[in-house]
C-alpha cells in the first residue's frame, strides 16, 4: 500500500497498551517503529521482535494490543486489534487494486459482512457487543450505500 502512494517509509505505532502507562516506565521506549518499504521480512520480525532489556514482554509483538500503520503520505493505512483479532485496511487506489490485494492477502469483508461472519465468535456469548458493532460500523461501514476503500481481515 506503501509505493501505491509513493511513500518509501512504513511507520507502526502501538496505542494499546499506553505508552506512558506501560513501556515507558517498564521499558524506557515508546512502541514505534520506521521501516523502508524495502525491508524485507528479517527485519519487520526484527524490529517488532525487539526485546527491551532482554524481555519478551517488551516486545511489540507479543505485548502491543492495538497498533496503527501508516505511511509519510497518510493516504492509507491500517488499524489492528489482537482481540478481537481484526484488522481494518483504507486506501486503496481504486477497485482493481482493492480485489487484486485481497485476493492475495485475504480473506477480507467490509464491516458488515465481519460483524455477521467471523467477529461473533471473538466475543463472550457469540455476540458482538452493540456500541462495538455501531463504532466499527461508523468507522468503516457503507457510505450512501456504497462499501468504503477499506476491508476487514
Amino acid at each position: 500500500m506503501a509505493r501505491w502512494h509513493g511513500d518509501t517509509q512504513v511507520e507502526l505505532l502501538v496505542l494499546e497498551p499506553d505508552s506512558d502507562a506501560f513501556y515507558l516506565p517498564e521499558y524506557r521506549i515508546h512502541p514505534a517503529m520506521s521501516l523502508s518499504v524495502e525491508a524485507g521480512a528479517d527485519d519487520y520480525w526484527g524490529a517488532i521482535g525487539f526485546e527491551p532489556g532482554g524481555d519478551v514482554m517488551g516486545s511489540i509483538s507479543i505485548s502491543a494490543n492495538v497498533i496503527a500503520v501508516t505511511g509519510p503520505s497518510g493516504r492509507w493505512g491500517c488499524w489492528g486489534e489482537r482481540d478481537p483479532e481484526v484488522a481494518v485496511f483504507q486506501g486503496f487506489p481504486n477497485a482493481a487494486a482493492r480485489k487484486d490485494w485481497c485476493a492475495q492477502f485475504g480473506p477480507f469483508l467490509d464491516a458488515s459482512g465481519a460483524l455477521e461472519s467471523y467477529l461473533p465468535l471473538s466475543f463472550a456469548g457469540r455476540a458482538v457487543p452493540v456500541e462495538y458493532a455501531a463504532t466499527l460500523t461508523a468507522n468503516y461501514g457503507t457510505s450512501e450505500g456504497t462499501p468504503q476503500d477499506g476491508g476487514l481481515g
